[in-house]
């Protein structure tokens, strides 16, 4: 039932159970729609490379510690194949199951698909755009792939600027210089 009734000397009482956060934890770690390849990666498992590396995983692992809903978010720049999608979704991994925050991971390329696929079936802005402002936490992938059209351009300054007023973190990623 999701609570335990302990019977002690007085009336019994009712707690809820652990197995409520641990259900709200999974459920909420799928809605963060996290890369299948991603599932398993978490701080403690990033292999660094080099000096920078270590000196953003510590960074990472202080902003883990310290985050509260509505802090700021950042961006991670660097080339392919440098570990950013691995820390953000480490990120993501963390605050869904061992802090109950909602998060929302989209590769940026694919989120425009989207948005342009929703307009074209006749759905309203605030209908595809809405879910993106929801979660305590916005994992953007990518950040910039694409054309960079004043349309992309206008989508992505809506998002941001949403969230930005609505006091919802953005972490994001790019390979742009």
């Amino acid at each position: 039932t999701g609570f335990v009734v302990e019977v002690g000397q007085g009336a019994p009482v009712s707690r809820p159970c652990a197995c409520r956060h641990l259900v709200r934890s999974v459920t909420l770690f799928n809605q963060a729609m996290l890369p299948a390849k991603m599932h398993s990666r978490t701080l403690e498992n990033f292999e660094e490379l080099d000096r920078s590396q270590s000196v953003l995983r510590a960074h990472l692992l202080r902003y883990r510690q310290a985050y509260l809903p509505g802090n700021r978010g950042f961006l991670l720049w660097g080339n392919p194949g440098t570990g950013k999608t691995h820390l953000v979704c480490a990120l993501a991994r963390h605050f869904t199951l061992e802090r109950g925050l909602s998060v929302r991971f989209v590769d940026f390329f694919h989120l425009l698909s989207e948005i342009r696929a929703g307009f074209s079936a006749g759905r309203s802005e605030e209908d595809l755009i809405g879910p993106l402002l929801a979660p305590m936490v916005l994992v953007i992938d990518e950040l910039g792939k694409g054309k960079a059209t004043e349309w992309e351009v206008s989508m992505l300054d809506q998002v941001v600027s949403r969230r930005y007023n609505a006091g919802r973190t953005i972490l994001a990623t790019t390979n742009l210089g």
